[in-house]
């Protein structure tokens, strides 16, 4: 294998994860959650009590998309697979110092994609 088909092959690979990152964020968004505007959004206290998160990002689908689709974009490449596995299995990831905590079907709705 010479160097100019491992380039096209890394290339070939990158263009893929940019695919994926595409297909995340394109993923449903929560429809428990009614948009007043961008960054706004109202949702029923059943809801947060339903699974005991009281964070808005945990209930905002489109920013935990994104949140997972920069990954993909910006990690090295041999990292992805094992970074968006451990985010499916543990459901959560520390980012800087922070934890994120992943609403369940935002995993699920991931899964279907990844898998």
């Amino acid at each position: 294998m010479n160097q100019l088909s491992i380039i096209e092959k890394i290339n070939q690979i990158k263009a893929e994860l940019l695919q994926l990152a595409g297909s995340i964020r394109d993923l449903p968004p929560n429809p428990n959650v009614e948009h007043l505007g961008n960054n706004c959004f109202s949702i029923s206290l059943n809801e947060i009590a339903k699974h005991d998160k009281w964070s808005p990002e945990f209930h905002n689908f489109k920013k935990q998309y994104d949140f997972i689709a920069e990954l993909v974009e910006t990690l090295p490449i041999d990292q992805v697979i094992n970074k968006l596995d451990k985010i499916c299995n543990s459901k959560r990831y520390y980012h800087k110092s922070n934890l994120i905590m992943f609403h369940p079907d935002v995993i699920e709705n991931l899964k279907s994609i990844i898998k």
